[in-house]
């Protein structure tokens, strides 16, 4: 074989693995979860959880004062690409962690980072 055509090859396999990599850190990094806001009522008893997503998604909170020991809201009914969640009977004057968990009409599910709220 010629430099040239083991040049070609060289060239040809490394494109091929760059942008197989380019596509599993897409995928595998993806999420539907496009913003999330939370916000304490003024008496701060509940939490208010606004979740817009990239598709329609059936969403929940976890909630909890660690980031351990989480309780659960019910999922929504539909999917839909923005929703609100309240989380009542929160305890007031302590932080609270909060994440969201949204679930796709494929059925895959997706995490958010922790939120927190004090």
């Amino acid at each position: 074989m010629s430099k040239k055509t083991i040049c070609t090859i060289l060239t040809i396999t490394f494109l091929a693995i760059a942008g197989g990599l380019a596509l599993y850190s897409y995928v595998k990094f993806w999420t539907p979860i496009e913003t999330v806001a939370v916000v304490k009522n003024t008496l701060g008893q509940t939490l208010g959880v606004t979740i817009k997503t990239k598709v329609p998604a059936k969403v929940y909170a976890e909630y909890g004062t660690s980031a351990w020991y989480l309780n659960a809201t019910k999922p929504t009914q539909e999917y839909q690409n923005e929703q609100v969640i309240t989380v009542a009977s929160i305890l007031p004057d302590r932080k609270h962690f909060v994440r969201v968990v949204a679930t796709t009409e494929n059925g895959k599910e997706y995490k958010s980072e922790f939120y927190t709220v004090e």
